[in-house]
Formats: structure tokens, C-alpha cells, sequence
């Protein structure tokens, strides 16, 4: 590696040793200090100490503090040309974070260029990370649904990483579950205006001190929402990737159940690492499937009657005091069938 604009204070140590009589051999004596030693400093093969520095103190009267900081600067700079030199190795990795980079260019997190070098250092100041090798990985994790998405580990992280930024502007108090709890049909009451939805649940999670942060979907990053500890407060993290009502409603409180009973834990929507993990979203699916439509009012029984007709629908909705979207969604889950009362689903505008 190439140091030609570095300088090492050995140069001004030879400056002035050769404006002195002293012998290498007298330098070394007075500064206590084998000729050996003396001549790696002055080689430029060792670093001069603090102890070293105190001791050419006493010798030459230039302050430890003179050497120190030149030792420091040169120090400094040797270890940013190394890190330049390890940037240049990371090249290799950008085809891999080729879909996130343009999101992030989109979304004014990275920089548009074409040297790769530049991306390189425009990917490791966003992740907050010395290598791109270090970002969070991803590929350790499992799909449910990896057989119907192509999906990019490097899309991922980025979508979280906007997670972790864009929550630390957000000012909450130290989470309470009882207070999530007292509010939960509050919260469920609020679903039934989609007009005053995003507003009103925004005004909860302060209430419940829950942090709640919208990010922008990615590409190939198969994720509707996610829940993540960060210092001892649970993150709420949104895409706009999927904006069918019943389904905000219903992964809401999925969500909410993960608060709730699994403190300090994170998950991610559509993952899974191990059979344990999997068994707490089946909960958090029976949970909010509870929370959506209460068992008290009989969907399973009432089925047939339920679905007879548009109006039967809308008449049930209205009973169980929940938006009509909840109820088709939850229809056409059961009956496999997506099209049905399609037109009924009402969409939800992100901001």
C-alpha cells in the first residue's frame, strides 16, 4: 500500500538527530532505549509511544504532546488508506444490494452515481457498519413464502435499517403492557373509520407507547409489517406493500399479540427461524383473528348465512362493529377464494 502523502514522525525525528553531534548509538543511550529499537522508530517500522514520545521529551525538548500527534495523524491516515483499500474489495458485493441501492436512491438515503467505490462508501454509512460483509444477515433466515417471491437478503436489511433510523426520532416513554392491554378495544374501535384510521392509531401508539415508523416498500423485500425491541420499547414497522384494509387490520393486532407476549423478541412478517418462532405467530394469527371477529359472534356456525349475499355481509360487519373489509377478507381466506366480494375491499392510502 502506497503512503507517499503520509508522513511518519520518524522523518522529523531523523531531521533532528542529524542537526544534533549525537551518535544513533548516544540518542539511544539517552533515551534509555536498545540501538535496535531506536533504528525500527527511525526505519519507520515501529510507532513512537506515549512512553517514547515523554522520553524524546526529555531528550529534545519538542512536547510527548508534538510526537504523539504526529504519530496520531500518521496513524489515522494509514488506517483510512487501508480502509479505501478495503472498500475496493467490497465492489464484489454490489450486484447484491443492486435493487436496494436504487430504492434508496429513490428515497433520498443514498446518493445516484455510477463509481462503485463511491456506492460502496454510500452502503456502509447508511447500514452504520465498516463492511458490507457486517449487514444484518438475513440469509439466515427462513421463508414461509420464498417459493412464490424472489426475495434479496440486502432488501431486507435496508428496509430495517430505515426501521432503526427513523425510530430514534420518535419520542416515546418506557412501554407498559397494561396499558396496551386497557386500550386494545380502542384500538379496535378505530378500524371500523378508515377515513381517520392512520391518524387516530398514530395518536394510540403514543398512548401505549409503542413506536410506530412507515417505511416505503423495497424491492424483492416480501414484508407487510414487523416488530422489533429497540432499548426495552417495541417498534412497529409498516410497508406500503400491501394495501388491502383487512389485511392492515388483521396483521395489526398479529402484531400487537407479538408486543404483548414476547417481549423483547423481534419478528418479521412471512419469516421464520425456527418450529418455536412458528408456533408464536400461529398464536399471534389466532390472536388477531379473535380480536378481529370475537368467537361470541358465531363466524364459523353462521357461515352459510353470513355469506349468503352482499347485503348478509354488510349486515354482519355492522353487527360485530368492525369495517366490512375485515369480514371479506376473513370470508375469502376461508373459502380460498380471493375474487370473492372483491369489491367490497376497501383500500388504505400510506403516508
Amino acid at each position: 500500500m502506497s503512503t507517499t502523502t503520509i508522513y511518519h514522525p520518524a522523518i522529523t525525528l531523523r531531521k533532528i538527530i542529524t542537526n544534533t553531534w549525537m551518535s544513533q548509538q548516544e540518542v539511544a543511550l539517552r533515551l534509555n532505549m536498545s540501538e535496535k529499537h531506536l533504528s525500527e522508530i527511525l526505519n519507520e517500522k515501529k510507532s513512537i509511544t506515549p512512553e517514547t514520545a515523554l522520553k524524546l521529551e526529555q531528550v529534545f525538548w519538542w512536547k510527548a504532546s508534538f510526537w504523539i500527534n504526529l504519530q496520531s495523524k500518521y496513524d489515522e491516515m494509514e488506517a483510512r488508506a487501508e480502509m479505501e483499500d478495503k472498500k475496493k474489495s467490497q465492489i464484489v458485493l454490489l450486484d447484491k444490494f443492486k435493487d436496494c441501492y436504487k430504492d434508496l436512491v429513490l428515497l433520498g438515503y443514498c446518493k445516484k452515481t455510477n463509481n462503485k467505490e463511491e456506492k460502496v462508501s454510500e452502503l456502509l454509512s447508511f447500514f452504520g457498519v465498516s463492511s458490507l460483509f457486517n449487514v444484518w444477515p438475513v440469509s439466515q433466515v427462513a421463508f414461509r413464502k420464498s417459493a412464490k417471491h424472489f426475495v434479496s437478503n440486502e432488501s431486507i436489511a435496508a428496509w430495517l435499517r430505515i426501521w432503526e433510523k427513523r425510530s430514534e426520532t420518535v419520542e416515546v416513554n418506557k412501554f407498559n403492557s397494561e396499558i396496551l392491554r386497557s386500550n386494545l378495544e380502542t384500538i379496535r374501535n378505530i378500524t371500523q373509520d378508515i377515513s381517520s384510521f392512520w391518524n387516530n392509531l398514530i395518536e394510540i401508539w403514543k398512548i401505549c407507547w409503542i413506536k410506530f415508523v412507515f417505511s416505503t416498500k423495497f424491492t424483492h423485500a416480501p414484508i407487510n409489517w414487523a416488530t422489533r425491541w429497540i432499548d426495552g420499547v417495541p417498534v412497529v414497522q409498516l410497508s406500503d406493500r400491501r394495501k388491502s384494509y383487512d389485511t392492515i387490520i388483521f396483521t395489526l393486532f398479529h402484531e400487537l399479540w407479538h408486543v404483548l407476549l414476547h417481549s423483547g423478541e423481534s419478528f418479521l412478517d412471512e419469516h421464520v427461524w425456527t418450529l418455536t418462532t412458528e408456533i408464536k405467530e400461529m398464536e399471534a394469527d389466532r390472536f388477531a383473528q379473535e380480536s378481529v371477529i370475537p368467537s361470541k359472534f358465531s363466524f364459523e356456525q353462521r357461515f352459510q348465512e353470513i355469506t349468503k349475499n352482499e347485503k348478509s355481509i354488510i349486515d354482519f360487519a355492522k353487527e360485530v362493529w368492525v369495517d366490512v373489509s375485515a369480514i371479506v377478507g376473513r370470508i375469502q381466506k376461508e373459502l380460498n377464494d380471493y375474487r370473492f366480494m372483491y369489491h367490497l375491499l376497501k383500500k388504505v392510502e400510506m403516508h
